[in-house]
C-alpha cells in the first residue's frame, strides 16, 4: 500500500511554485521515498502516468486532453490504473495539475468512482488550495481574464464567481469520495505553514518538515493590474500576439515594475471586496469552522466607502470604468508600438534558441543540473561569470 498525492491547484494559488520546487528537488524527494510523476495521454495502449524525468512536472496537458476528448471514462480508468501500479511499490506518488480543480468543481461520477476505488487500495490525498475570492478573481483577471475582450470586467467577475464556491466543492467531493482524504488549504500567507505555499505543501501533504530550499520559490506571478487593464484594450493587430504568444515574456520585462495603487485601483478593489464579502463569506465562515483555521474571516471587511474617493459600493458595473486604462491615447499608442517590437524580438530569440546547436547545449546543461543538483549548478554558473 502506498500514497497518492494529487495536487489539484486551484489556479493562482502557488501551483507553479510548488511544481518548480518539485522539479529542482526531484533527486532529494526520491531519497525520501517520494516519486514525482507526470500524467500524459498517449492513447489507450500507452502508459498514462510515468515517473518525472525532465521538463515541466505539471500534468496540465493530460487534463486538457481529457476535456478535448469529451471526458471519456477510459482516460480516468487508465490514469487510476497507472497510479495504482506506481503506488503499489510503497512509495508516495505526487501528480500536480492545477486545472484538475476545474473537474472537482463539476465533479462527475466517473471521477469520484475511480478515485474512490483507488482510495480503498491506497492512501489518496487531494490538495485543494483556495484563495480569498476577492484576491483570486483579481488575480484571474490579471492572468487571463483581460484577454476576453468580448466581456466587460463586470461580466467577467459575474461569470468567474460561479467557480469560487469553495464550500460546495469541498462538501460535494468529500461526500462522493469518502475514502479519499480531501485536504483543503487556505492560500493566505498568515494561514500557510511558514507563510509560504511550498512549505505548506511539503509539510501538510508530504509530511516532510525538513524539506530543503522551500523558501525561495515564487513562480508565475500575475501582471500588474494597470498592465492587464491596458492589454484588455489592445488594437486588433496585437491581439494574436498576446493570445497565442508567451505571456511570460511580458512578465519577465514587468517583474520589477511596482506601480503605486491609483485611486481607481483602490476603488475597484473596494467594490470587488464588497461583492465577494456579500457573495461568499457566509459559506467561507462555515469552511473556516469546519477546517479549524485560525482566523475569523476569509474575505476581509471592505474599505468603508467614505475612505475611498467616489466609493463604488457593491455595484460591479463600476469595474467597467475603474478597470479601464487611464493612459492617454498617445501614451497607449507608444506602449503598443514598444510591446509589438518587444514580442517580435523575443520570438526571433526563441527561434534562434530552437536551432539544433542551441538545443544540444541546453540538453547538456539540463543533464548537468540534474546530476549535480540545482544549488551546485547555480554556484558553478556564478563562478563562470566572474571576471
Amino acid at each position: 500500500m502506498g500514497t497518492v498525492v494529487l495536487h489539484a491547484g486551484r489556479p493562482k494559488t502557488g501551483s507553479s511554485s510548488i511544481q518548480l520546487w518539485i522539479q529542482n528537488q526531484e533527486r532529494w524527494l526520491r531519497r525520501q521515498g517520494v516519486v514525482p510523476a507526470v500524467a500524459h495521454w498517449q492513447g489507450p495502449d500507452g502508459r498514462c502516468v510515468t515517473p518525472y524525468r525532465s521538463g515541466p512536472v505539471t500534468s496540465i496537458n493530460f487534463v486538457r486532453s481529457y476535456r478535448e476528448r469529451g471526458q471519456p471514462r477510459a482516460m480516468v480508468q487508465r490514469l487510476v490504473a497507472d497510479l495504482d501500479r506506481l503506488a503499489s511499490e510503497g512509495a508516495t506518488v505526487v501528480v500536480s495539475a492545477e486545472n484538475l480543480s476545474g473537474l472537482l468543481t463539476k465533479l462527475q461520477p466517473q471521477i469520484s468512482e475511480c478515485f474512490g476505488s483507488l482510495g480503498r487500495r491506497h492512501r489518496v490525498r487531494i490538495a485543494y488550495y483556495v484563495r480569498p475570492q476577492h484576491s483570486a478573481i483579481e488575480a484571474a483577471w490579471c492572468q487571463w481574464g483581460f484577454r476576453l475582450r468580448d466581456r466587460t470586467p463586470s461580466e467577467f467577475v459575474q461569470r468567474a464567481a460561479r467557480e469560487y464556491r469553495y464550500l460546495e466543492t469541498v462538501e460535494r467531493c468529500r461526500a462522493a469520495m469518502p475514502d479519499v482524504d480531501f485536504v483543503v488549504r487556505p492560500f493566505r500567507s498568515d494561514l500557510l505553514v511558514d507563510g509560504n505555499v511550498v512549505s505548506d505543501f511539503t509539510t501538510t501533504l508530504l509530511s516532510l518538515p525538513a524539506a530543503p530550499g522551500r523558501d525561495g520559490y515564487w513562480a508565475n506571478p500575475g501582471l500588474p493590474m494597470e498592465a492587464a487593464n491596458l492589454l484588455h484594450h489592445l488594437p486588433d493587430d496585437l491581439i494574436p500576439i498576446i493570445d497565442h504568444g508567451d505571456l511570460g515574456v511580458l512578465k519577465r520585462h514587468l517583474v520589477h515594475w511596482k506601480p503605486a495603487d491609483s485611486d481607481e485601483t483602490r476603488r475597484a478593489r473596494a467594490a470587488l471586496t464588497r461583492f465577494c464579502r456579500e457573495e461568499f463569506e457566509p459559506d467561507n465562515l462555515k469552511l473556516i469552522r469546519a477546517e479549524g483555521w485560525e482566523t475569523d474571516h476569509f474575505v476581509p471587511v471592505p474599505v468603508p466607502e467614505d475612505e475611498v474617493q467616489g466609493g463604488a459600493g457593491g455595484d460591479l458595473t463600476a469595474l467597467d470604468t475603474l478597470w479601464a486604462p487611464t493612459a492617454s491615447p498617445g501614451e497607449r499608442e507608444l506602449v503598443y508600438l514598444l510591446l509589438k517590437d518587444l514580442l517580435q524580438h523575443d520570438e526571433l530569440r526563441r527561434a534562434d534558441a530552437r536551432r539544433p546547436s542551441r538545443r544540444a547545449i541546453h540538453g547538456v546543461k539540463t543533464l548537468l543540473r540534474r546530476r549535480i543538483g540545482s544549488d551546485a549548478y547555480h554556484k558553478l554558473a556564478r563562478h563562470r561569470k566572474r571576471p
